[in-house]
């Protein structure tokens, strides 16, 4: 801001000159200079240097938010210019108040209170040293106001004005509004120019540097590598500041490696890492360095410089993004997803940039899903394996925790020997100094032999243990202490299973074997999903949908699987296996929804996936029964509720069969099979809430029938009992005859029962002697007839009208 600057000795002589000739308005200025404006000025100065050292980012388009004794500052300035602007009206700095009041307002975000007092300014002092600066913060604060079109226009006037006055600082100022517009509207091509244009206009160096830097910035954000390498190399042939410098040059490694240039980009880091200016800064440096040696397939070289990047600077971006880094070789090159997995989760946890945070926790996510589905198929092909071999679990069973045993009885002697040595090396050479007799324990030496049985003391001499030896010398007053206090201590367990090596035991299967395969074609395609579309190793997918077309029961799979392998197939530009595959898919599986996917592959019409192929079946079944042709109508209604059961046609054949046999073919019986079929397999639809009562009804009815029998046919044995107990008329017993057993070898009558009249030849002497039992077997048999018409009756008089048939 050019401020009129007067020192106040030179001011008081200019006073008193003025006193002289000129009168009171030079009076005037004095004491407003004094009283008002130098203290606005120097506090406001000092404000406007801190908002200056605190911005970051020479392009940034949003003002850094003032601090709070910068705020108080600011407030300060307000009020003494306006009380100049109140009381000092007619003095010669109201125009110095009112610049100053307008940047006030505009550091303190009030942009439309700034925007007036420079439009106040202009108005009311155009005659004033500070318009062209005024001009400049009038097209700022209306790009802030977003009044692009106006802020513009007056940028390119104070540009051109500037240029022919020499006024470098506001030429450097416009010039960067306009730029940092251009970014925030991703015009890069058009902030590019704005910086050549610059260029050739100034001849500020340490500000040519600055803008050359983020020139190349610019370059690398429109793809221009190599343009963007030219920039960052032309920084160095003006002044930049250190940190200008710095930055310049790793970025220009960091470009060179962009562009291919690997092995000029590692020594762009290397001379780097090299000077001790840069200490401060080897984190970054190194950083780089590994993701250039990576680039270069130098991965052990590019682990180890990350991985020192990881524990040296571990609370540092640098640190973070190591460990990001590191993620991405041991999932791309080595395919280790465990170490992938663990790098991506630290990143994930540590401070980097968005972005990066963002696609470790998907990696990190990724690869927990990859080794669930991974342990969950070992799992399940193990069950599967024992669930066929159950032999080979018990056996295998019985070793794994027979060697468990043996490595705990290991880690147990490991313990006791570690213990006892313990207590030889603390308690060689230790006095009484009680003078009592010092306690011995008895080691059980042979858990010694394991492992040798000498130790050496604290002064490294070579002691032989023998079986009774010194290990705890207490006074014998004191209670005597175990030798061993615990073998199960907190690394027991931990021990055990670094002994085991990874070994656990066997899983006993706890599912059918055609579950655990579906369960297993799950996790396989799921798997081989992830290696095709996430993991990018397609081959490593073809394996595993390879495997499922072996062994999957379910059809599901089968077709998702046959589209996966003929997606693969056209990643390896051979669509004539594809277009086969797809073609299996579009023949064959014409109910699943995969079908249209492959029909978009072939160019061919897509399948309706509401189709039900039950319908034209029974259209022609209901012709043929409205033509009395019953019997092909009976076979194609089974066909439906036999193979299409999941149709909504399915219980509608099944009650359409019912009704044939029970009101056109007279087989109520069969009828009440199907009927019964029907409430059982579709409660809920409403040809099962036809029939319900109607079966129910015929099913008490024949419970009551076969009671019944059952009582007529106790009536029977008794009555037969009884006669075989008489005398006949000659006084003899009858000969003892097994009724039943003959009534069983006689051939059947219309009842399924053994006909009395049709008893084999030889026996009709027999039944004369039990006239009896044939009346009252005849009495039975006209029973049940009558029993049966009676049933008849019942079922017909619950029988609903002929269904109308609609398709």
């Amino acid at each position: 801001m050019h401020f009129k600057r007067l020192s106040p000795g030179l001011y008081i002589l200019f006073l008193f000159a003025g006193l002289i000739f000129g009168g009171c308005g030079l009076w005037q200025n004095f004491t407003t200079y004094f009283n008002l404006y130098y203290d606005a000025k120097d506090i406001f100065e000092d404000a406007e240097q801190t908002i200056k050292t605190q911005k970051k980012d020479l392009f940034a388009n949003e003002e850094e938010v003032a601090a709070a004794n910068v705020s108080q500052q600011l407030s300060k300035v307000v009020d003494k210019c306006s009380t100049i602007l109140q009381f000092h009206s007619n003095s010669s700095y109201v125009d110095d108040a009112l610049l100053m009041l307008g940047k006030s307002f505009y550091y303190q975000k009030n942009y439309l209170k700034a925007l007036r007092k420079f439009q106040e300014l202009i108005a009311t002092q155009p005659e004033s040293e500070l318009i062209l600066e005024t001009e400049l913060w009038i097209g700022k604060t209306q790009m802030r106001l977003k009044q692009y079109s106006d802020g513009l226009s007056m940028l390119e006037t104070v540009k051109q004005q500037a240029s022919t006055e020499n006024e470098s600082d506001f030429l450097t100022e416009a010039f960067l509004e306009e730029i940092k517009y251009k970014i925030a509207q991703e015009d890069y091509t058009g902030a590019i120019t704005a910086c050549t244009d610059y260029l050739k206009q100034s001849d500020n160096d340490e500000m040519n540097a600055e803008i050359v830097f983020e020139l190349g910035k610019l370059d690398e954000k429109v793809n221009n590598l190599e343009d963007a390498i030219a920039a960052f190399k032309k920084v160095f042939d003006y002044s930049p500041s250190f940190d200008t410098q710095y930055q310049a040059k790793l970025e220009l490694g960091k470009a060179l490696r962009e562009a291919g240039h690997y092995d000029e980009a590692l020594a762009d880091f290397e001379d780097m890492i090299s000077e001790d200016k840069y200490s401060d800064n080897f984190d970054e440096i190194d950083l780089e360095r590994g993701v250039t040696l990576s680039k270069l397939n130098k991965f052990d070289e590019a682990i180890n410089v990350l991985v020192k990047v990881d524990t040296t600077y571990k609370g540092s971006e640098s640190g973070g993004l190591a460990r990001y880094e590191l993620g991405q070789i041991f999932e791309n090159h080595y395919q280790n997803f465990d170490s992938a997995n663990a790098y991506y989760s630290r990143a994930a946890n540590s401070a980097i940039p968005k972005e990066y945070k963002t696609t470790a926790n998907e990696k990190s996510q990724l690869f927990r899903k990859f080794m669930n589905l991974k342990k969950s198929l070992d799992e399940s092909r193990q069950k599967l394996f024992y669930s066929e071999n159950p032999d080979q679990y018990k056996q295998d069973s019985a070793s794994y925790y027979q060697e468990r045993k043996d490595i705990e009885d290991q880690v147990i002697a490991e313990q006791e020997f570690a213990e006892v040595k313990a207590k030889l090396d603390s308690a060689m050479f230790v006095q009484d100094t009680t003078g009592m007799k010092i306690d011995t324990t008895v080691v059980q030496k042979d858990s010694l032999d394991k492992f040798g049985n000498q130790v050496r003391d604290q002064f490294g001499r070579v002691i032989t243990i023998t079986d009774t030896v010194i290990v705890n010398p207490i006074d014998s007053l004191k209670q005597k202490k175990n030798l061993f206090s615990s073998f199960q201590t907190p690394d027991f367990e931990k021990r055990v299973k670094e002994l085991m090596n990874g070994k656990t035991a066997p899983l006993r299967p706890n599912l059918p074997s055609d579950s655990l395969k579906s369960i297993i074609a799950k996790d396989r395609f799921e798997i081989g999903n992830l290696y095709f579309t996430e993991l990018n190793i397609p081959d490593s997918a073809y394996k595993y949908y390879t495997e499922i077309l072996g062994s999957s029961p379910n059809p599901d799979y089968t077709a998702r699987t046959l589209y996966a392998l003929g997606s693969y197939y056209l990643t390896k530009n051979d669509s004539v296996k594809a277009d086969s595959l797809f073609e299996i898919i579009y023949n064959n599986y014409k109910g699943k929804s995969i079908v249209n996917a492959a029909a978009n592959k072939l160019g061919k019409p897509l399948v309706d996936l509401n189709f039900d192929p039950a319908e034209d079946i029974y259209a022609s079944a209901e012709k043929e029964m409205n033509d009395n042709k019953y019997d092909s109508s009976l076979t194609k209604l089974r066909v439906i509720y036999k193979e299409y059961p999941a149709s909504p046609l399915a219980p509608k054949a099944l009650y359409a069969s019912g009704w044939i046999l029970e009101n056109e073919l007279d087989k109520p019986d069969s009828a009440a099979i199907l009927y019964d079929s029907l409430t059982m397999k579709y409660p809920s639809t409403v040809y099962a809430n036809k029939v319900m009562h109607k079966i129910n009804v015929y099913n008490q009815e024949q419970k009551r029938l076969a009671k019944v029998r059952e009582d007529s046919l106790k009536s029977i044995e008794t009555a037969r009992v009884d006669s075989l107990g008489r005398i006949d008329s000659l006084g003899q017993k009858p000969q003892q005859v097994d009724s039943l057993n003959l009534y069983k070898n006689a051939p059947p009558n219309k009842f399924g029962e053994p006909d009395t009249n049709r008893v084999r030849p030889g026996t009709d002497s027999l039944r004369r002697k039990v006239p009896l039992l044939d009346s009252m077997r005849r009495n039975e048999e006209k029973e049940l007839e009558d029993l049966r018409k009676k049933s008849e009756n019942v079922v017909d008089s619950l029988t609903p009208g002929k269904i109308k048939h609609k398709r």
